[in-house]
């Protein structure tokens, strides 16, 4: 990705220094760039890694959360009316 800063735009009082904040997340994530933030200065070239996390086993977490809330309503169930 190329991102074009315009540093001789930018407006003096506002602040000396140039460059941009990259944040990367998901989608449902709110961005924190003040916290999460990646700070990428111009002319430099700067490399980011990242790794997929799988999501699938907190898909299947929920799915045993909610047996198992499940399992225990029967039984209180069971418990109230016998």
């Amino acid at each position: 990705m190329t991102i074009n800063i315009n540093q001789h735009e930018y407006i003096k009082q506002a602040g000396d220094t140039a460059g941009a904040i990259v944040v990367i997340r998901p989608q449902n994530q709110m961005p924190f760039p003040e916290d999460d933030g990646i700070i990428v200065s111009p002319g430099h070239a700067t490399s980011i890694a990242i790794t997929q996390v799988n999501t699938r086993s907190s898909a299947v977490v929920e799915k045993l959360r909610m047996a198992m809330c499940t399992t225990v309503l029967y039984i209180i169930q069971m418990l109230m009316f016998t």
